[in-house]
Parts: structure tokens; sequence; C-alpha cells
């Protein structure tokens, strides 16, 4: 068993010391863009959060032409808004990687059928995978404890959307 679990920006270390978003940290850990560290933080949490709108945005177009079934999808698409239609190399992408992760989960929930479950999805952002497990009641998913953790802006959306 391991001692300890290593520092993950340790090993992402070159030369220079470690590769950092919004800048690059100097030897004593400090960064040379301008901004206070919170402000770094901020943008950098910001440029993470944009990856959740854009997966949104593939899943919506990939749902609008037919790659996939998903009624909660349009749950995040704002009052008026048009769905972008995508490449048809991202609408394929955006299919697989959500077949293969609900075929996993899938195979996941059917082992030892009768106990209970637990899947903890990080930085869901506006995945509805947990509302589409819930409205399939042939499967096991009320023996299913889901949690998800993000930033508070995107679980904030989710539940305004649940009510």
């Amino acid at each position: 068993m391991a001692s300890s679990i290593p520092n993950l920006n340790s090993l992402r270390t070159g030369r220079r010391g470690p590769r950092l978003r919004g800048g690059r940290a100097g030897h004593d850990g400090s960064t040379n863009s301008a901004g206070s560290a919170e402000e770094i933080e901020s943008s950098r949490d910001k440029v993470v959060q944009a990856t959740d709108g854009d997966a949104s945005s593939s899943r919506l177009s990939a749902v609008g032409l037919g790659y996939l079934e998903d009624v909660c999808a349009r749950e995040f698409l704002a009052p008026g808004e048009q769905i972008v239609k995508r490449y048809p190399i991202i609408n394929r992408g955006t299919y697989v990687r959500t077949t293969a992760i609900d075929r996993l989960v899938k195979r996941f929930l059917d082992t030892e059928p009768g106990h209970p479950k637990q899947i903890i999805s990080l930085g869901a952002g506006s995945d509805t995978r947990f509302w589409r497990l819930c409205c399939n009641a042939d499967d096991a998913s009320s023996s299913v404890v889901y949690h998800e953790l993000d930033f508070e802006s995107n679980v904030n959306q989710k539940r305004a959307k649940s009510r």
C-alpha cells in the first residue's frame, strides 16, 4: 500500500517548474502573470467551466440531429436559444463518449443485483446522466446514491432545473 498520495502537480514539472494555466510558476511557486492569486484561480475556474458549456452545446447538437436520445438535455437550453449544429466528427465523438460511459454505468449497476450502489461524478457540469437514470424505472437506479461534485454555479443551475 502506498504511504501517501502524490501531489499531481509534482508529476507535471518540467525544467522550469510546474506548468499552470494562467501563468507559469517560478521556482518559488510565484507566477509571472499579473493579478492576485484569487484572480488567477478565478480565471482558471472560468476556463474549466467554459468546457461545460461547450460539452452541453455538443450534446444538444447530437440530440438535435438524432445521434443521441436525451429528453433532459434541452433543460440547459436558454429560452429562445437555438441549438448550434456541430460538425459530424463532434456529434460522433459526443455519441461515443456518452454511450461508452452509459454502458459502463449500466454494467456497474447490473453487478450484484439488490446491493445498493454509489456513483460519484466529479465535475459533472450539465451532464444529464443522473436524470436519465432516474427516468429509467426498469433498472436498478432505485438503489443508487448519486453524488455530483462541481462548481457552485453548476450545482445551483441543476438544482433549479430539478424543482
